[in-house]
């Protein structure tokens, strides 16, 4: 302000309208220059530092700068600021860092005001907008005696502090380590002198004092064990004190030094200070035994229980058992014994007793068994004297027995009387010594015969002195007396009576047993004649069972025979092969031939029956459904039942009572088991009431299937329970039963269930009806338990054939099931063809049976079967009655079976599809070659045969048949087992060894009881068989399947 001469700052501000914004005018103030930069440099801050500190205004921008420095005068009115340029070493310093707000740093040489001095500078901006800052420094020898004083006085400060402190500490260790310490150490000085009731005061608070406290715990504890040491000191003073067991301790030297009052005792002395001093070997009576317990000692830690002998006081031995420890000193020197004993004495003497009783009734053990063993009364008496001299010492022995009129007859024993001079006197006066002991019924010891009155010295020899005579009683009863006598007086004492009594009663028992002896010898004469008698009438008895049954057979086979004509003869002539016949001879040839087929049945169950009872039998055992076999014999006899109209039912459950719905395998012969079914349920129903019921149960539990059939019949009587299962047995065989039958059904039953491992059990009210129980194996695969394997896979896996019979007639298919089924073999049956076709490639047969009607219906069956690839490979058979529709379909089927077949027929039918026929070595001829003993059979052979057209010859022997076969002219045997110069069986082996025939067709015809599963039919080679008697059919169509199969063999 030039008016005014002096710096001003003036500060302009616009003044705008409120509401429009419009700038009204200017506000402006002017402030002192001076004072604006006194306020800058915080004037009054200065005041205070103003001899040290100096601020001043650095205005520095583009690397050039100057300095406002404040006028320090004290005048009322200050002159304006002065400037100076910048110091270089400052410039240099902002140009460095221009980015720096603030900084401070040192420089060695700066000017201010015309000093130059070593400084502390620092300086900050003002405002990032302004290139001015403030800056202030201070000389540094003025900072660097603040900082000496500084330190001067924390010195002095801190030196005071450690004397202050050092001070403290002292008092604080001395009340609360060394003190403590000191008096914990005086406690254990005290307590180490053996003064247990100084209790430690120490109140420090810490360690030290819990350190007190235990201190004074452990004085107080050791007090407490002290205490109780005394006590089990004097306890223990009082238990040695007062031990029956003597005990002491030797120093090393072996010198007693301590003993208490019972073994002081022991060893005879009344005071303890008499026996302390001693050596312990003073007291053995044996030296050795001393120097084994030492040795013993000196080898082991210790020694227990040594018997030996020691010396009482008055010389007299006392046998202890003595158990000792070795004692070591503190550096583990041996320093004595600390050992016990005990007076076993009185248990050494009782020992010895029990030795010397044990062994005399060892000894009389011995002379019981040598005398028990001799049964003969002169081995007895030969026996006894020599073992009874072991235990007693005798002169003259004698045995008295008492007689049935109460006299005793005499026998010296010992020594043995001479020969010719044996002398066996009678005592029969009442004044004897076995007179006298039979009497009182004790024994008579007499110590000297010139002492006692003499009565019985005249019983004995002159030079015996004293006597022994001991009774011998058996039941109860005195049956004599056994006498001893002895040269010396006093020869014998109650010991000896004692033991001898011992002895007598199995003198008795022996000299009794030898007296019966001689009774069983004569009682076992007799039983032996007797023996002899019944076993020569059991021999008898079974060679007339054996008889029998092989009657049974023997008839069975020529009943066969005769039967062949008999049905033969009566089939052609019921056929009208012998003529034309009138309707009422036909129905009387009807009759025949059913009761003829009756009379068969009858034969096959005497045959069955034979074979099971002489164990001839070979049953076939395979795993097979159980339920499948018994439906087919429901089937079997379910015509006879509905006739009657009788209800059947099979019931399958498990142990639990959940029906079950899967095969039940089990493992057995099929056939076997399906003629069980068959006799149980044929009884079932023959014997039950019109609208009746039978009930077949099938219970599985774990590893066996439960059996029952159940009727409601008339019941069988309690009586007859335990023999319906005989053979030949009925309930009712009188002449007017009102049920036929030859009572060996059961019979054949149980035998065959009980070859399977089991029992048929029955049980029946009259009245209400009857059960039949069995049981039989469970087959449970047990791959079957983990796998998973679908119902499918417990079908039957059988060994033996499968045939598939396709038929809509059911009651024709059960027949066929069961007969397969006495077979062994199975049946799967289809109702169509379609699923037929099905089942057999799901189930493989072996052949297929077809059944089929007469005319086009059967044509149009066998058509459709035989489009089906699967024929090709299987063979079929043809089940018909139409002789046309055979012979159309001849060439594609394997055999025919008619409708109205047995057994036989259609097993040789099966059997002749399956056959193979052998590579021939050379071309057989076209004649047929029937080998049987009976005339009339093979006239019937011959004639059938003959009639369709083949060329047959006949022969009677083995020999024959070879001679005729062996040219080459027969390509079939009819073979006939029963023949007379050899073996059927042999001649049908040698027929299939000779090479120069291969390919002979050998079929066995035969009225023996034979079956494919025989092994004669496979060790032979024979085609097949067929058993008499048969019809003219079956044996046609026999022949017809092998020729046709021979037709087509020669035509490939």
């Amino acid at each position: 302000l030039p008016d005014q001469n002096r710096y001003a700052a003036l500060l302009v501000t616009p003044v705008l309208h409120p509401e429009n914004g419009e700038t009204l005018g200017y506000l402006a103030e002017s402030q002192n220059i001076h004072e604006l930069m006194a306020l800058m440099l915080n004037e009054q801050a200065a005041a205070t530092q103003r001899l040290y500190d100096r601020y001043e205004v650095v205005v520095y921008e583009n690397n050039e700068g100057f300095i406002i420095f404040l006028d320090e005068s004290t005048g009322m009115t200050p002159p304006p600021p002065s400037f100076s340029p910048l110091h270089q070493s400052l410039k240099d310093r902002m140009a460095k860092h221009p980015e720096r707000q603030q900084d401070s740093f040192m420089l060695w040489s700066y000017n201010s005001r015309g000093q130059t001095m070593p400084v502390l500078l620092a300086y900050r901006r003002l405002s990032e907008e302004l290139p001015v800052y403030i800056a202030v420094h201070r000389p540094t020898y003025h900072v660097f005696a603040i900082i000496n004083q500084a330190a001067a006085i924390t010195l002095v400060v801190s030196a005071l502090l450690i004397c202050v402190f050092c001070a403290i500490g002292y008092r604080i260790v001395n009340n609360t380590i060394i003190r403590p310490v000191s008096l914990l150490n005086e406690g254990a000085q005290i307590i180490r002198q053996g003064d247990l009731e100084l209790k430690l005061k120490v109140e420090t608070g810490d360690e030290i004092e819990e350190l007190a406290s235990s201190f004074n715990q452990m004085a107080a504890a050791l007090r407490s064990n002290i205490r109780r040491l005394r006590s089990s000191e004097q306890k223990y003073r009082n238990l040695v004190t007062a031990m029956r067991d003597g005990v002491f301790q030797t120093a090393e030297n072996n010198i007693i030094t301590f003993i208490n009052p019972a073994g002081a005792e022991i060893l005879g002395y009344e005071n303890i200070g008499d026996v302390l001093g001693h050596a312990l070997h003073d007291f053995f009576v044996h030296e050795e035994e001393f120097e084994h317990v030492i040795g013993e000692i000196s080898q082991q830690p210790y020694i227990e229980s040594a018997r030996v002998w020691l010396k009482k006081h008055n010389s007299q031995p006392v046998c202890v058992e003595m158990s000792g420890i070795r004692l070591f000193g503190e550096r583990g020197e041996l320093v004595g014994i600390d050992g016990s004993f005990r007076d076993v004495t009185r248990n050494v003497r009782l020992e010895k007793e029990v030795s010397d009783r044990a062994e005399r009734m060892a000894a009389i053990s011995q002379i019981a068994n040598v005398v028990n063993t001799s049964i003969e009364a002169g081995r007895v008496y030969e026996s006894l004297p020599r073992e009874v001299r072991w235990l007693v010492n005798f002169d003259y022995a004698a045995v008295s027995l008492r007689m049935e009129d109460g006299a005793f007859e005499t026998r010296q024993i010992w020594p043995e009387p001479r020969t010719g001079l044996e002398k066996f006197p009678r005592m029969d006066n009442a004044n004897s010594c076995a007179a006298w002991v039979a009497r009182e019924e004790r024994c008579l010891l007499i110590p000297d015969f010139h002492e006692h009155t003499g009565e019985f010295m005249g019983l004995f020899p002159d030079t015996i002195r004293s006597c022994l005579c001991v009774p011998l009683h058996a039941e109860q009863k005195i049956i004599g007396v056994l006498s001893f006598g002895s040269c010396h007086t006093n020869g014998f004492n109650e010991s000896d009576a004692q033991m001898l009594e011992q002895i007598a009663p199995h003198l008795a028992a022996a000299i009794r047993n030898a007296k019966l002896l001689e009774d069983l010898k004569q009682t076992l004469d007799e039983a032996t004649q007797a023996r002899e008698k019944l076993h020569a009438a059991n021999e008898e008895l079974k060679s007339l069972d054996e008889m029998k049954t092989n009657l049974l057979s023997n008839v069975s086979h020529e009943l066969r025979t005769p039967l062949v004509a008999v049905m033969g003869y009566t089939d052609m002539v019921l056929n009208g092969k012998a003529g034309p016949i009138t309707d009422t001879q036909r129905e009387y040839l009807e009759i025949t031939l059913r009761n003829v087929e009756k009379l068969v049945s009858l034969i096959e169950n005497l045959l069955d029956f034979s074979r099971l009872h002489k164990g001839a039998e070979d049953l076939v055992f395979t795993r097979f459904d159980l339920l499948d076999c018994i439906r087919a014999s429901i089937q079997s006899v379910k015509p006879v039942a509905d006739g009657r109209k009788i209800k059947i039912r099979l019931t399958v459950f498990d142990a639990g009572g959940s029906e079950i719905q899967h095969p039940v395998m089990v493992e057995g012969d099929k056939g076997k088991l399906g003629q069980v079914f068959n006799n149980l349920l044929a009884n079932a129903v023959k014997f039950n009431r019109n609208d009746g019921e039978v009930t077949v149960n099938v219970e599985t539990r774990k590893d066996t299937v439960h059996i029952s059939v159940v009727d409601t019949g008339i019941g069988i009587p309690e009586e007859a329970l335990d023999k319906i299962f005989s053979r030949f047995y009925q309930c009712d065989a009188s002449s007017t039963r009102k049920y036929g039958g030859t009572g060996i059904g059961l019979a054949i039953a149980q035998d065959i269930v009980r070859l399977h491992g089991s029992r048929i059990n029955v049980t029946s009210k009259v009245g209400e009806g009857s059960t039949f129980r069995f049981t039989l194996p469970l087959y449970t695969p047990e791959s079957d338990e983990n796998t998973g394997i679908p119902e499918t896979a417990l079908l039957p896996i059988e060994t033996h054939l499968l045939v598939e019979v396709v038929s809509q007639d059911r009651a024709l298919s059960a027949q066929i099931r069961n007969l397969l089924h006495t077979e062994g073999m199975d049946m799967i049956h289809a109702l169509y063809p379609s699923a037929a076709v099905s089942m057999a490639e799901r189930y493989n047969p072996d052949c297929i049976i077809v059944d089929t009607e007469s005319g086009a219906a059967g044509s149009l069956l066998l058509d459709d079967i035989f489009h089906k690839p699967f024929t090709v490979n299987v063979p079929v058979i043809m089940l018909t009655d139409d002789d046309d529709l055979y012979h159309r379909y001849a060439e594609f089927v394997a055999s025919r079976v008619k409708r109205n077949f047995r057994k036989s027929t259609l097993l040789s039918g099966i059997h002749y599809a399956l056959s193979q026929g052998a590579p021939a070595g050379r071309r057989l001829g076209d004649k047929i070659l029937c080998v049987d003993e009976d005339e009339e059979s093979r006239t019937f052979i011959a004639r059938c045969l003959a009639n369709e057209g083949y060329d047959v010859q006949c022969c009677s022997t083995g020999e024959e048949a070879q001679s005729l076969a062996s040219g080459g002219d027969f390509w079939l045997v009819l073979l006939e087992v029963a023949i007379p110069d050899m073996d059927g069986w042999e001649v049908c082996r040698r027929l299939k060894e000779n090479g120069d025939i291969a390919g002979i067709k050998v079929y066995i015809v035969t009225a023996m009881a034979v079956n494919q599963q025989t092994h004669e039919m496979r060790d032979s080679g024979a085609d097949g068989c067929l058993q008499k008697p048969f019809k003219a059919d079956d044996i046609v169509s026999v022949v017809r399947a092998f020729d046709a199969q021979r037709e087509r063999s020669q035509f490939i």
